[in-house]
Protein backbone atom coordinates (compact mmCIF):
# COMPACT_ATOMS: atom_id res chain seq x y z
CA UNK A 1 0.00 0.00 0.00
CA UNK A 2 1.45 3.32 -1.04
CA UNK A 3 1.03 6.43 1.09
CA UNK A 4 1.28 10.14 0.40
CA UNK A 5 2.17 13.00 2.68
CA UNK A 6 -1.44 13.37 3.84
CA UNK A 7 -1.85 9.78 5.00
CA UNK A 8 -0.77 8.27 8.29
CA UNK A 9 2.79 6.87 8.28
CA UNK A 10 3.08 3.13 7.57
CA UNK A 11 2.84 0.75 10.49
CA UNK A 12 6.03 -0.66 11.97
CA UNK A 13 6.59 -4.42 11.98
CA UNK A 14 9.30 -5.98 14.16
CA UNK A 15 10.71 -9.24 12.75
CA UNK A 16 12.49 -11.32 15.43
CA UNK A 17 14.43 -14.35 14.18
CA UNK A 18 17.95 -15.63 14.72
CA UNK A 19 18.13 -16.85 11.10
CA UNK A 20 19.36 -14.16 8.65
CA UNK A 21 17.64 -16.01 5.83
CA UNK A 22 14.23 -15.88 7.56
CA UNK A 23 14.73 -12.18 8.40
CA UNK A 24 15.56 -11.42 4.77
CA UNK A 25 12.51 -13.32 3.46
CA UNK A 26 10.01 -11.75 5.91
CA UNK A 27 11.48 -8.27 5.44
CA UNK A 28 11.22 -8.59 1.69
CA UNK A 29 7.58 -9.62 1.91
CA UNK A 30 6.60 -6.74 4.25
CA UNK A 31 8.75 -3.76 3.20
CA UNK A 32 6.60 -2.65 0.26
CA UNK A 33 3.77 -1.88 2.69
CA UNK A 34 5.35 -1.39 6.12
CA UNK A 35 8.31 -0.03 7.97
CA UNK A 36 10.31 -3.10 9.04
CA UNK A 37 12.70 -3.39 11.98
CA UNK A 38 14.65 -6.57 12.78
CA UNK A 39 16.18 -8.24 15.82
CA UNK A 40 18.12 -11.48 15.84
CA UNK A 41 17.85 -12.13 19.58
CA UNK A 42 15.30 -11.71 22.37
CA UNK A 43 17.18 -9.06 24.36
CA UNK A 44 17.45 -6.73 21.38
CA UNK A 45 13.81 -7.36 20.49
CA UNK A 46 12.70 -6.32 24.01
CA UNK A 47 14.84 -3.17 23.83
CA UNK A 48 13.04 -2.13 20.64
CA UNK A 49 9.62 -3.01 22.07
CA UNK A 50 10.24 -1.05 25.27
CA UNK A 51 11.67 1.98 23.44
CA UNK A 52 9.80 5.24 22.83
CA UNK A 53 8.87 3.99 19.36
CA UNK A 54 7.51 0.46 19.83
CA UNK A 55 6.38 -1.58 16.81
CA UNK A 56 2.73 -1.97 15.84
CA UNK A 57 3.08 -5.75 15.44
CA UNK A 58 5.73 -8.42 16.13
CA UNK A 59 6.58 -11.50 14.05
CA UNK A 60 8.35 -13.68 16.59
CA UNK A 61 10.33 -16.86 16.00
CA UNK A 62 9.80 -19.55 18.63
CA UNK A 63 13.16 -21.31 18.64
CA UNK A 64 16.01 -18.87 19.31
CA UNK A 65 19.23 -19.31 21.30
CA UNK A 66 19.38 -17.60 24.66
CA UNK A 67 15.91 -16.11 25.21
CA UNK A 68 13.24 -18.10 23.39
CA UNK A 69 10.27 -16.57 21.63
CA UNK A 70 8.03 -17.82 24.44
CA UNK A 71 10.08 -15.90 27.01
CA UNK A 72 10.04 -12.74 24.89
CA UNK A 73 6.25 -13.05 24.52
CA UNK A 74 5.78 -13.52 28.28
CA UNK A 75 7.84 -10.39 29.05
CA UNK A 76 5.90 -8.31 26.52
CA UNK A 77 2.55 -9.41 27.99
CA UNK A 78 3.82 -8.66 31.52
CA UNK A 79 4.40 -5.01 30.57
CA UNK A 80 1.07 -3.06 30.88
CA UNK A 81 2.34 -0.41 28.46
CA UNK A 82 3.17 -2.95 25.72
CA UNK A 83 0.89 -5.93 26.26
CA UNK A 84 -1.54 -4.77 23.55
CA UNK A 85 1.07 -5.14 20.77
CA UNK A 86 -0.10 -8.06 18.57
CA UNK A 87 2.35 -11.00 18.43
CA UNK A 88 2.33 -13.56 15.64
CA UNK A 89 4.52 -16.59 16.28
CA UNK A 90 6.49 -18.10 13.43
CA UNK A 91 6.86 -21.85 13.96
CA UNK A 92 8.31 -24.77 12.07
CA UNK A 93 5.85 -27.05 10.34
CA UNK A 94 4.55 -29.76 12.69
CA UNK A 95 5.29 -27.93 15.97
CA UNK A 96 1.64 -27.98 17.03
CA UNK A 97 2.39 -27.99 20.75
CA UNK A 98 4.48 -24.84 20.32
CA UNK A 99 1.56 -23.15 18.59
CA UNK A 100 -0.82 -24.03 21.44
CA UNK A 101 1.61 -22.79 24.08
CA UNK A 102 2.22 -19.54 22.17
CA UNK A 103 -1.49 -18.79 21.96
CA UNK A 104 -1.85 -19.46 25.69
CA UNK A 105 0.90 -16.91 26.36
CA UNK A 106 -1.05 -14.23 24.52
CA UNK A 107 -0.03 -14.46 20.87
CA UNK A 108 -2.90 -13.73 18.47
CA UNK A 109 -1.85 -15.99 15.60
CA UNK A 110 0.89 -18.14 14.17
CA UNK A 111 2.59 -18.71 10.80
CA UNK A 112 4.30 -21.89 9.74
CA UNK A 113 7.58 -22.23 7.95
CA UNK A 114 8.21 -22.21 5.08
CA UNK A 115 6.09 -19.06 4.91
CA UNK A 116 3.63 -18.11 2.18
CA UNK A 117 4.06 -14.40 1.27
CA UNK A 118 0.35 -14.07 0.50
CA UNK A 119 -0.67 -15.51 3.87
CA UNK A 120 1.91 -13.39 5.73
CA UNK A 121 0.62 -10.19 4.15
CA UNK A 122 -3.03 -11.15 4.74
CA UNK A 123 -2.49 -12.11 8.40
CA UNK A 124 -0.44 -9.00 9.16
CA UNK A 125 -2.97 -6.73 7.43
CA UNK A 126 -5.95 -8.28 9.25
CA UNK A 127 -4.35 -8.07 12.69
CA UNK A 128 -3.19 -4.50 12.18
CA UNK A 129 -6.70 -3.49 11.16
CA UNK A 130 -8.07 -5.17 14.27
CA UNK A 131 -5.47 -3.39 16.40
CA UNK A 132 -6.30 0.00 14.86
CA UNK A 133 -10.02 -0.67 15.34
CA UNK A 134 -9.47 -1.54 19.02
CA UNK A 135 -7.36 1.60 19.48
CA UNK A 136 -10.03 3.74 17.82
CA UNK A 137 -12.70 2.16 20.03
CA UNK A 138 -10.58 2.78 23.13
CA UNK A 139 -10.14 6.43 22.15
CA UNK A 140 -13.85 6.72 21.49
CA UNK A 141 -14.66 5.20 24.88
CA UNK A 142 -12.19 7.53 26.56
CA UNK A 143 -13.85 10.50 24.86
CA UNK A 144 -17.27 9.25 25.96
CA UNK A 145 -16.06 8.77 29.53
CA UNK A 146 -14.62 12.29 29.52
CA UNK A 147 -17.92 13.70 28.25
CA UNK A 148 -19.90 11.68 30.79
CA UNK A 149 -17.60 12.89 33.57
CA UNK A 150 -18.00 16.48 32.34
CA UNK A 151 -21.78 16.21 32.19
CA UNK A 152 -21.91 14.46 35.55
CA UNK A 153 -19.88 17.27 37.08
CA UNK A 154 -22.27 19.78 35.49
CA UNK A 155 -25.28 17.89 36.88
CA UNK A 156 -23.69 17.72 40.34
CA UNK A 157 -23.05 21.46 40.18
CA UNK A 158 -26.62 22.14 39.03
CA UNK A 159 -27.95 19.89 41.79
CA UNK A 160 -25.86 21.73 44.36
CA UNK A 161 -27.19 25.04 43.07
CA UNK A 162 -30.74 23.70 43.26
CA UNK A 163 -30.12 22.35 46.74
CA UNK A 164 -28.66 25.72 47.77
CA UNK A 165 -31.79 27.50 46.53
CA UNK A 166 -33.92 24.90 48.29
CA UNK A 167 -32.07 25.47 51.56
CA UNK A 168 -32.47 29.22 51.18
CA UNK A 169 -36.23 28.66 50.96
CA UNK A 170 -36.09 26.49 54.07
CA UNK A 171 -34.07 29.12 55.95
CA UNK A 172 -36.65 31.73 54.96
CA UNK A 173 -39.51 29.58 56.23
CA UNK A 174 -37.58 28.78 59.41
CA UNK A 175 -36.92 32.48 59.95
CA UNK A 176 -40.62 33.23 59.55
CA UNK A 177 -41.42 30.58 62.15
CA UNK A 178 -39.02 32.08 64.67
CA UNK A 179 -40.21 35.63 63.97
CA UNK A 180 -43.79 34.55 64.43
CA UNK A 181 -42.92 33.11 67.83
CA UNK A 182 -39.63 32.92 69.67
CA UNK A 183 -40.99 30.55 72.29
CA UNK A 184 -39.84 27.51 70.30
CA UNK A 185 -36.26 28.70 70.46
CA UNK A 186 -34.15 26.17 68.54
CA UNK A 187 -36.67 23.37 68.96
CA UNK A 188 -36.96 22.62 65.23
CA UNK A 189 -33.20 22.52 64.72
CA UNK A 190 -32.79 20.16 67.64
CA UNK A 191 -35.55 17.95 66.28
CA UNK A 192 -33.86 18.00 62.86
CA UNK A 193 -30.64 16.79 64.47
CA UNK A 194 -32.38 13.89 66.21
CA UNK A 195 -34.52 13.00 63.19
CA UNK A 196 -31.61 12.82 60.78
CA UNK A 197 -29.53 10.81 63.25
CA UNK A 198 -32.41 8.34 63.68
CA UNK A 199 -32.87 8.07 59.90
CA UNK A 200 -29.18 7.32 59.41
CA UNK A 201 -29.29 4.80 62.26
CA UNK A 202 -32.13 3.05 60.39
CA UNK A 203 -30.06 2.94 57.19
CA UNK A 204 -31.63 5.77 55.18
CA UNK A 205 -29.58 6.92 52.21
CA UNK A 206 -28.43 10.54 51.89
CA UNK A 207 -31.47 11.78 49.95
CA UNK A 208 -34.00 10.09 52.24
CA UNK A 209 -32.22 11.36 55.37
CA UNK A 210 -32.14 14.83 53.79
CA UNK A 211 -35.93 14.79 53.31
CA UNK A 212 -36.49 13.80 56.95
CA UNK A 213 -34.09 16.53 58.10
CA UNK A 214 -35.91 19.20 56.06
CA UNK A 215 -39.32 18.01 57.28
CA UNK A 216 -38.07 18.28 60.86
CA UNK A 217 -36.84 21.83 60.31
CA UNK A 218 -40.27 22.84 59.02
CA UNK A 219 -42.53 20.53 61.03
CA UNK A 220 -44.08 23.36 63.08
CA UNK A 221 -44.62 25.73 60.17
CA UNK A 222 -48.35 25.31 60.73
CA UNK A 223 -48.02 27.06 64.09
CA UNK A 224 -47.23 30.39 62.43
CA UNK A 225 -49.85 32.85 63.65
CA UNK A 226 -50.80 30.90 66.78
CA UNK A 227 -50.79 33.19 69.81
CA UNK A 228 -47.71 33.09 72.04
CA UNK A 229 -49.67 32.40 75.21
CA UNK A 230 -51.49 29.48 73.61
CA UNK A 231 -48.17 27.95 72.59
CA UNK A 232 -46.89 28.23 76.12
CA UNK A 233 -49.88 26.32 77.43
CA UNK A 234 -49.47 23.66 74.79
CA UNK A 235 -45.77 23.12 75.31
CA UNK A 236 -46.13 23.05 79.08
CA UNK A 237 -48.64 20.21 78.74
CA UNK A 238 -51.59 22.35 79.79
CA UNK A 239 -55.01 22.02 78.16
CA UNK A 240 -55.12 24.14 74.99
CA UNK A 241 -57.33 27.19 75.13
CA UNK A 242 -60.40 27.17 72.96
CA UNK A 243 -58.88 29.87 70.75
CA UNK A 244 -55.83 27.73 70.06
CA UNK A 245 -57.60 24.41 69.88
CA UNK A 246 -58.55 24.32 66.21
CA UNK A 247 -55.30 25.85 64.98
CA UNK A 248 -53.14 23.55 67.03
CA UNK A 249 -54.85 20.31 66.07
CA UNK A 250 -54.66 21.32 62.41
CA UNK A 251 -51.04 22.48 62.41
CA UNK A 252 -49.49 19.20 61.12
CA UNK A 253 -51.28 19.82 57.82
CA UNK A 254 -48.71 21.98 56.00
CA UNK A 255 -49.77 25.16 54.20
CA UNK A 256 -51.10 24.61 50.67
CA UNK A 257 -48.05 26.29 49.13
CA UNK A 258 -45.89 23.58 50.71
CA UNK A 259 -48.01 20.52 49.94
CA UNK A 260 -48.60 21.50 46.30
CA UNK A 261 -44.92 22.13 45.58
CA UNK A 262 -43.34 19.26 43.65
CA UNK A 263 -40.07 19.59 45.58
CA UNK A 264 -41.77 19.94 48.98
CA UNK A 265 -44.51 17.35 48.48
CA UNK A 266 -42.58 14.56 50.20
CA UNK A 267 -41.55 16.94 52.98
CA UNK A 268 -45.20 17.94 53.47
CA UNK A 269 -46.26 14.26 53.68
CA UNK A 270 -43.72 13.62 56.44
CA UNK A 271 -44.82 16.72 58.37
CA UNK A 272 -48.51 15.79 58.05
CA UNK A 273 -48.08 12.61 60.10
CA UNK A 274 -45.76 13.80 62.88
CA UNK A 275 -48.54 13.88 65.51
CA UNK A 276 -50.04 10.51 64.61
CA UNK A 277 -49.77 7.67 67.15
CA UNK A 278 -49.35 3.98 66.43
CA UNK A 279 -52.50 3.23 68.42
CA UNK A 280 -54.63 5.66 66.40
CA UNK A 281 -55.01 8.27 69.13
CA UNK A 282 -53.00 10.92 67.30
CA UNK A 283 -54.10 13.66 64.94
CA UNK A 284 -55.12 14.98 62.45
CA UNK A 285 -56.16 11.71 60.72
CA UNK A 286 -55.91 9.14 63.54
CA UNK A 287 -53.68 6.89 61.44
CA UNK A 288 -52.40 3.64 62.94
CA UNK A 289 -49.29 1.48 62.69
CA UNK A 290 -47.54 1.30 59.34
CA UNK A 291 -50.17 3.48 57.67
CA UNK A 292 -48.12 6.31 59.21
CA UNK A 293 -45.15 7.00 56.89
CA UNK A 294 -41.82 5.94 58.38
CA UNK A 295 -40.48 9.48 57.98
CA UNK A 296 -43.40 10.76 60.05
CA UNK A 297 -42.76 8.12 62.73
CA UNK A 298 -39.13 9.23 62.92
CA UNK A 299 -40.14 12.89 63.14
CA UNK A 300 -42.72 12.08 65.83
CA UNK A 301 -40.11 10.38 68.03
CA UNK A 302 -37.58 13.19 67.57
CA UNK A 303 -40.20 15.89 68.25
CA UNK A 304 -41.54 14.21 71.38
CA UNK A 305 -38.09 13.51 72.72
CA UNK A 306 -37.05 17.14 72.39
CA UNK A 307 -40.24 18.36 74.09
CA UNK A 308 -39.71 15.80 76.85
CA UNK A 309 -36.00 16.54 77.36
CA UNK A 310 -36.08 20.31 76.93
CA UNK A 311 -39.48 21.55 78.05
CA UNK A 312 -40.84 19.12 80.64
CA UNK A 313 -40.54 20.59 84.14
CA UNK A 314 -38.03 18.68 86.23
CA UNK A 315 -37.88 18.63 90.01
CA UNK A 316 -34.72 20.24 91.45
CA UNK A 317 -31.86 17.78 91.32
CA UNK A 318 -33.83 15.22 89.34
CA UNK A 319 -33.07 14.26 85.72
CA UNK A 320 -35.73 12.77 83.48
CA UNK A 321 -34.39 9.62 81.85
CA UNK A 322 -34.89 7.99 78.50
CA UNK A 323 -36.68 5.16 80.28
CA UNK A 324 -39.25 7.67 81.54
CA UNK A 325 -39.72 8.83 77.97
CA UNK A 326 -39.97 5.25 76.64
CA UNK A 327 -42.70 4.50 79.20
CA UNK A 328 -44.70 7.54 78.11
CA UNK A 329 -44.16 6.72 74.44
CA UNK A 330 -45.17 3.06 74.68
CA UNK A 331 -47.88 2.20 72.17
CA UNK A 332 -47.59 5.57 70.48
CA UNK A 333 -44.03 5.73 69.11
CA UNK A 334 -42.68 3.08 66.71
CA UNK A 335 -40.56 0.66 68.82
CA UNK A 336 -37.94 0.32 66.05
CA UNK A 337 -37.63 4.10 65.80
CA UNK A 338 -37.50 4.35 69.59
CA UNK A 339 -34.67 1.80 69.66
CA UNK A 340 -32.78 3.81 67.03
CA UNK A 341 -33.24 6.98 69.09
CA UNK A 342 -31.88 5.16 72.13
CA UNK A 343 -28.74 4.20 70.17
CA UNK A 344 -28.33 7.80 68.98
CA UNK A 345 -28.55 9.11 72.52
CA UNK A 346 -26.13 6.51 73.83
CA UNK A 347 -23.39 8.24 71.84
CA UNK A 348 -24.20 11.47 73.69
CA UNK A 349 -27.16 13.86 73.58
CA UNK A 350 -25.76 17.33 72.86
CA UNK A 351 -28.96 19.15 73.79
CA UNK A 352 -30.78 17.75 76.80
CA UNK A 353 -28.07 17.95 79.47
CA UNK A 354 -28.38 20.58 82.15
CA UNK A 355 -25.64 23.19 82.31
CA UNK A 356 -24.96 25.93 84.85
CA UNK A 357 -24.81 29.51 83.62
CA UNK A 358 -24.41 32.92 85.30
CA UNK A 359 -27.09 35.44 84.26
CA UNK A 360 -24.54 37.23 82.07
CA UNK A 361 -24.14 34.10 79.91
CA UNK A 362 -27.85 33.45 79.36
CA UNK A 363 -29.31 33.91 75.88
CA UNK A 364 -32.85 34.00 74.57
CA UNK A 365 -34.15 30.55 73.75
CA UNK A 366 -32.35 28.75 76.58
CA UNK A 367 -34.75 26.59 78.57
CA UNK A 368 -34.88 26.71 82.34
CA UNK A 369 -34.11 23.29 83.83
CA UNK A 370 -34.66 24.12 87.52
CA UNK A 371 -37.42 26.36 88.82
CA UNK A 372 -35.94 29.73 89.82
CA UNK A 373 -37.13 31.18 93.13
CA UNK A 374 -36.27 34.29 95.10
CA UNK A 375 -34.69 33.98 98.53
CA UNK A 376 -38.17 34.33 100.01
CA UNK A 377 -39.49 31.43 97.92
CA UNK A 378 -41.37 33.36 95.24
CA UNK A 379 -41.26 31.56 91.89
CA UNK A 380 -39.72 33.72 89.16
CA UNK A 381 -39.50 31.19 86.34
CA UNK A 382 -40.65 27.61 86.29
CA UNK A 383 -38.67 24.73 84.87
CA UNK A 384 -39.46 24.39 81.19
CA UNK A 385 -39.63 28.12 80.48
CA UNK A 386 -37.80 29.32 77.38
CA UNK A 387 -35.91 32.46 78.29
CA UNK A 388 -36.72 35.78 76.65
CA UNK A 389 -34.64 38.93 76.79
CA UNK A 390 -36.84 40.45 79.50
CA UNK A 391 -36.41 37.29 81.61
CA UNK A 392 -32.65 37.62 81.37
CA UNK A 393 -32.71 41.31 82.38
CA UNK A 394 -34.88 40.47 85.43
CA UNK A 395 -32.57 37.63 86.46
CA UNK A 396 -29.58 39.96 86.18
CA UNK A 397 -31.22 42.45 88.55
CA UNK A 398 -32.14 39.75 91.08
CA UNK A 399 -28.63 38.33 90.90
CA UNK A 400 -27.10 41.77 91.50
CA UNK A 401 -29.23 42.05 94.65
CA UNK A 402 -28.25 38.51 95.69
CA UNK A 403 -31.93 37.60 95.82
CA UNK A 404 -31.72 34.38 93.78
CA UNK A 405 -29.53 31.30 94.05
CA UNK A 406 -26.81 31.12 91.44
CA UNK A 407 -25.88 29.71 89.00
CA UNK A 408 -28.95 29.31 86.78
CA UNK A 409 -29.63 25.77 85.57
CA UNK A 410 -30.62 25.59 81.91
CA UNK A 411 -30.76 22.94 79.29
CA UNK A 412 -27.92 23.21 76.83
CA UNK A 413 -29.47 24.35 73.55
CA UNK A 414 -26.35 24.65 71.45
CA UNK A 415 -25.01 21.48 69.89
CA UNK A 416 -23.62 20.10 66.67
CA UNK A 417 -25.97 21.57 64.10
CA UNK A 418 -26.04 19.64 60.86
CA UNK A 419 -26.82 21.16 57.52
CA UNK A 420 -29.43 19.19 55.57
Amino acid sequence: MSTDSHEAPPSTILVVDDSPENVTVLSGVLRPDYRVRVATEGVKALAIIESDEPPDLVLLDVMMPGMSGFEVCAKIKANPARRDIPIIFVTALGEGEDERHGLELGAIDYLTKPISPTIVRARVKNHLELKHARSALARHNADLEAKVAERTAALVHANQELKHSYLETIDLAYGLMNEADDFLGNHCKRVAFYARAIAEQLGFDEEAAFDVHVAALLHDIGLIGLHDADLRHLFQRSTPSSAADGSYWAHPVPPRVLSTSERFAHTAAIIAGHHENLDGTGFPDRLTGESIPLGSRILAAADRWDVFAQLEPAAPGQELTFEDFATLAAGKVDPEVLHALRKVLQSGDPFSKVVEQPPSSLTAGMVVARTIRTSSGVILLRAGTALRKDHILDLGRYAAGQDIQLPIHVYRTQGPERSP
